[in-house]
């Protein structure tokens, strides 16, 4: 599945928190989520780039297709 253009932050924050996820910490220009398996995702500020998003998902522990189902 094609990763998804132009997700903002708050976009790809909500669909981590659908998964399961909480939010832990912000700090400068990212926020940080917190996911059931024990990773902590930091997530930047902004709109999210396509590379950067596969990083984030696969970060996650999630497919791709799991994540653009939950946003």
């Amino acid at each position: 599945m094609p990763t998804p253009k132009n997700v903002k932050q708050v976009e790809a924050i909500r669909a981590l928190i659908r998964a399961g996820s909480a939010e832990r910490r912000s700090k400068g220009g990212h926020r940080a989520v917190k996911m059931p398996n024990g990773n902590t995702v930091p997530i930047p500020t902004g709109t999210i780039k396509p590379g950067t998003l596969e990083a984030i998902v696969k970060g996650a522990g999630l497919s791709m297709e799991e994540f653009v189902r939950l946003l």
